[in-house]
């Protein structure tokens, strides 16, 4: 260990900063080399204050959730009408083949839910770093108000890669997790995800108090 080499060094601390989420387990294997790593007299390739602060930063991102991969602006929507744009059907250019039984329910029962005057904002694109249920999520997020999603953005996403296009969204099979209300004040969790083999998207709600988690991977956007 002591003759270990700065490449070896590297290596490892680049390692680190892919696996955040095992930052705990890495240091504790390779503490011997830390403390090797941090002795070191080569002060001109090793700067080790940006070392320390590096390693307590990763050690404070070893319990995060969420890791932000970018942000998209949508632009403020008028009048947006549920089921008008959210069927069974090519419908606005979004091509949707499946849609669960809970979105129906919580969604377009009825005339269906109608959204007014939703005005502009940001929203944060998440990977989601190690598996979870809704609620630590939410909570990582901000909170309820924050993690809100109007099914009029969520559509908006949709049409920007309607036919499976690349962009934003996952097109591998995986979950876009949005959190949008219904008419009662009902937070559900609306899953998006594109069905590659059938060329398709599926649409379907979920109660955030299910005890069925997200799958690590799975993307989340919120404001």
């Amino acid at each position: 260990m002591k003759e270990a080499s700065w490449d070896q060094i590297q290596h490892l601390i680049n390692n680190l900063a892919e696996k955040k989420a095992s930052v705990v387990q890495w240091l504790t294997e390779n503490w011997d080399l830390i403390k090797i790593l941090m002795s070191t007299p080569d002060a001109k390739k090793i700067d080790r204050n940006k070392l320390k602060k590096f390693l307590v930063d990763c050690t404070q991102s070893a319990d995060k959730l969420l890791e932000t991969i970018t942000t998209i602006t949508i632009l403020a929507i008028g009048t947006f009408k549920a089921k008008d744009h959210f069927k069974v059907s090519t419908a606005k250019g979004v091509t949707i083949g499946w849609i669960g039984d809970n979105f129906e329910k919580a969604f377009l029962n009825g005339k269906g839910k109608i959204e007014k005057n939703v005005a502009e904002a940001v929203f944060r694109i998440f990977k989601l770093v190690k598996g979870s249920v809704d609620t630590p999520i939410i909570a990582e997020l901000g909170g309820e108000e924050v993690a809100e999603t109007t099914l009029a953005q969520v559509f908006t996403l949709l049409q920007l890669q309607g036919k499976g296009q690349d962009g934003v969204l996952l097109t591998n099979g995986w979950a876009n997790i949005f959190y949008v209300r219904d008419d009662e004040g009902t937070l559900w969790a609306v899953d998006c995800g594109w069905r590659s083999d059938c060329r398709y998207w599926s649409v379907e709600a979920y109660s955030v108090a299910s005890p069925y988690g997200w799958d690590a991977g799975s993307q989340v956007i919120s404001r």
